[in-house]
């Protein structure tokens, strides 16, 4: 039916200027060969073209498809990233206060045997005891300073290490999740 009205609307003004006077007759073989052309081409193209064009529309889809998936996976593991990363902030500060309390404890510790050195430095009389109590004083800072220093930084180098770890066998179990 579509061919029919096709064929009509392209035969109708070849055949009114084949009815004028000073239009040449073979202007309308030209537009029959024309209207056969196309109806010839039309005829072999419609098939292939529809093909074409349900296979495009088909791929494009299926692209828009796989590029949601993708985005939605990425999106779970950018969640998963941050849940890990909430995890592993939340170890460090547990870390860090259990490692201010040692501190101060040992800090107390410290300060006590201080003061019983102290104590007995106050028993002695003079310049002597003047000169032991500003030593002992030094000496008690720089301890203390100085094992404070040193069980933090083993405490960080521990809480480091095993945090390390932490997340490198967590790392690990998820590629080898995502490769099977």
């Amino acid at each position: 039916m579509r061919l029919l009205l096709l064929v009509f609307l392209i035969l109708f003004p070849a055949c009114a200027y084949g009815g004028e006077e000073g239009i040449p007759a073979h202007m309308a073989w030209r537009v029959i060969n024309f209207v056969i052309f196309v109806a010839f081409l039309y005829y072999v193209l419609k098939k292939p073209v529809g093909v074409f064009f349900k296979n495009r529309r088909e791929k494009i889809w299926k692209e828009v498809e796989d590029a949601k998936r993708s985005f939605n996976e990425a999106m779970k593991m950018l969640r998963e990233a941050e849940k890990k990363l909430s995890q592993a902030n939340r170890e460090v500060e547990e870390i860090m206060s259990l490692n201010r309390a040692m501190g101060i404890k040992e800090g107390k510790s410290i300060l006590e045997r201080a003061k019983e050195m102290i104590e007995i430095i106050e028993k002695s009389k003079g310049l002597e005891k003047e000169m032991i109590e500003k030593n002992a004083r030094r000496e008690v800072v720089t301890s203390i300073v100085e094992r404070s220093i040193e069980m933090v930084k083993g405490r960080l180098k521990e809480a480091s290490d095993s945090l390390h770890r932490k997340i490198n066998a967590k790392s690990l179990a998820a590629l080898g999740d995502r490769i099977r």
